[in-house]
């Protein structure tokens, strides 16, 4: 009898025997991070780089801004003081308005 145990995030599937086969979740088009909340300033390019620039919070953190670095062609992020800026600024951002890399690269800085 083959049965099919999920542990942690990974399929294994097993038979009376040994484990036969192992594979990694199918990766979801989304994925929740509790807490995170994003942000846009109220001006939609950031007028020093011409590009959006987006801010994020997990929880009563500290806030993050991201931008994009065409050099580097990727995003960026760099923990802020509210001293530096005036949060009150900030509009919500719409998760389906967060480009593709910049949802990337905040599953990986906001790990679980």
């Amino acid at each position: 009898m083959t049965t099919l145990v999920k542990r942690h995030g990974y399929n294994f599937v097993r038979s009376s025997a040994k484990p036969v086969a192992v594979s990694a979740p199918k990766p979801s088009g989304s994925f929740k991070m509790n807490g995170l909340r994003m942000y846009m300033s109220s001006s939609p390019t950031d007028p020093r780089i011409g590009q959006p620039v987006f801010y994020s919070r997990r929880g009563d953190g500290p806030y993050y801004q991201w931008s994009y670095e065409e050099k580097a062609g990727q995003w960026r992020g760099s923990r802020v003081s509210v001293a530096d800026f005036a949060p009150r600024e900030l509009l919500m951002a719409n998760w389906k308005n967060v480009p593709t890399a910049l949802q990337t690269k905040l599953g990986e800085h906001y790990l679980d």
